[in-house]
C-alpha cells in the first residue's frame, strides 16, 4: 500500500491535534522508524508535524493535561490509531520508555505498541469504541453486557493488528545491534515496561475513584470456582473497562505473546551458565503469564455467563 493509496480521500480527517508534547518525541520517532522498517512498510514517518503531511505518516505525542481543546489520548491504550495517523498519551510514552531509558536499550513494549496501531492503519480498520448511553444510569449489567459485545466484536480486528506487533518483535530479536545483551535480559525489559504501564493505569483508576482488579489466586493453574469468584468480584465491586481489558488484548496475553516471540528466537543452550538460567527464567516468566492469560479469559467467560443469565449483586 502506498501512501497516497492510504491517504487519498481522507480530507474529512480529524483537524490537527493541539497541546502536543515534546519530550520523548526522538524516542517516539526512532521507534516508529524502526517498526516500519520490520514491517516493511515504505512510509516515511514524522513526528508532531507543524502542518499535515499527506506524504508521511504522521505520530502525534499528545499531553495528558486536562485543557480546553485539548482531546488526550487514554494513557491505558498508549497510543490510538486514526484514519490517517497515530496519537499517543505522553505519560503513558514516558512510562513505557523508563527501564530503556535507564538500561539504555529501545523498547520492545514500545516497539510492539507501534507496530499494533501501524497494523490498524495498514489494514484501514476503522475506529471502535465502547458505548454504554444506551443503558440506564446504575444498570451495572446493560453497561457490562455493552463493554463485553465492545470486545467481541473488536477482538479480531485486534488480534490482526497485535500480528504485526509480534513481527515486528520476531525481527528485531534478529537483529544483534538491538539485542545485543540476548533475550533473557530482552524479556525481563518487556515485563518491566509494561508492569510500569499497567501500576499507571492502577493509580489513574484510584484517583478517578475506580476499584482496580485485586490480583490472581494464590496459584496457577486456577481452579473454575477461582474464575467464578473472580468474575463475582468484577461484576459486583464495579470494576471498570480497562479491567476488561477494553478493546485491546489484556496485558497478561501481550506479556505472554511477547514474552513467546522473545524466548522463542534464542538456542537451546548458550555454553554459559548464567546465560543459560536467563533463558530458563525467561521461560518460566512465559509460562506464568500464559497461565494468568488463561484466567484471564476464563473469569470473562464467566463475567459473561452472569450477564446472559441476568444475575445481579446485592
Amino acid at each position: 500500500m502506498t501512501l497516497w493509496t492510504l491517504f487519498v480521500g481522507l480530507a474529512w480527517a480529524a483537524p490537527q491535534p493541539q497541546c502536543l508534547a515534546t519530550a520523548d518525541a526522538p524516542h517516539l520517532e526512532s521507534h516508529a522508524r524502526k517498526a516500519v522498517e520490520h514491517l516493511g512498510m515504505p512510509w516515511p514517518v514524522v513526528v508532531n508535524p507543524a502542518s499535515p503531511r499527506e506524504d508521511a505518516l504522521e505520530l502525534y505525542l499528545l499531553s495528558d493535561e486536562e485543557q480546553v481543546g485539548c482531546f488526550p489520548v487514554d494513557a491505558a491504550s498508549i497510543c490510538e490509531a486514526k484514519a490517517d495517523r497515530i496519537e499517543c498519551s505522553a505519560a503513558a510514552i514516558a512510562a513505557t520508555l523508563t527501564e530503556a531509558k535507564q538500561h539504555d536499550h529501545p523498547s520492545m513494549a514500545l516497539l510492539l505498541v507501534l507496530a499494533h496501531e501501524l497494523g490498524h492503519v495498514h489494514a484501514r480498520h476503522p475506529s471502535g469504541s465502547f458505548d454504554s448511553n444506551g443503558c440506564a444510569a446504575g444498570d451495572r449489567n446493560c453497561a457490562l453486557r455493552a463493554a463485553l459485545h465492545s470486545w467481541d466484536a473488536d477482538k479480531t480486528r485486534e488480534a490482526e493488528a497485535d500480528a504485526y506487533g509480534y513481527r515486528a518483535m520476531a525481527a528485531v530479536m534478529s537483529d544483534p545491534v538491538f539485542v545485543g545483551d540476548g533475550p533473557g535480559v530482552m524479556a525481563g525489559l518487556y515485563i518491566a515496561e509494561l508492569t510500569l504501564v499497567q501500576e499507571g493505569r492502577n493509580e489513574a483508576a484510584k484517583a478517578a475513584g475506580n476499584p482496580v482488579e485485586a490480583g490472581y489466586p494464590d496459584s496457577l493453574p486456577a481452579s473454575a470456582e477461582d474464575a467464578q469468584r473472580w468474575a463475582e468480584r468484577l461484576h459486583c465491586d464495579g470494576g471498570t473497562l480497562p479491567a476488561l481489558g477494553g478493546t485491546h488484548p489484556r496485558w497478561n496475553d501481550r506479556l505472554a505473546r511477547g514474552l513467546e516471540t522473545i524466548c522463542g528466537k534464542r538456542p537451546a543452550s548458550t555454553g554459559n551458565a548464567i546465560a543459560d538460567l536467563a533463558l530458563a527464567w525467561c521461560d518460566i516468566q512465559r509460562f506464568s503469564y500464559q497461565e494468568m492469560a488463561r484466567f484471564d479469559a476464563a473469569v470473562v467467560l464467566a463475567l459473561k455467563a452472569r450477564i446472559e443469565a441476568g444475575i445481579t449483586c446485592p
